[in-house]
């Protein structure tokens, strides 16, 4: 599935992802797009990344990046948000 980055019409490809558990929508959900990241870890040292759902609001969130590597927090998260209990 291709999940959508923030305000952006272009995304990327994740593989499975689950529909959010409060609306079941799935095509509603956004990520923090790279640009974003990378800009504010240049100008603060660190960043978050946030999986949102633009259909109810929800949202999750990863704070701990290793190496402020996008890529791998993006897929930390999605992980997480397809396992969250």
């Amino acid at each position: 599935m291709k999940i959508k980055f923030d305000f952006k019409e272009n995304g990327m490809e994740v593989g499975e992802i689950t529909p959010c558990p409060f609306c079941g929508m799935q095509e509603r959900l956004t990520i923090t797009d790279p640009e974003s990241y990378e800009k504010l870890v240049a100008e603060n040292g660190s960043s978050v990344i946030v999986l949102r759902c633009r259909g109810c609001n929800m949202e999750l969130s990863q704070h701990d990046i290793p190496g402020n590597n996008y890529m791998m927090g993006a897929g930390k998260l999605i992980e997480r948000w397809n396992h969250r209990a």
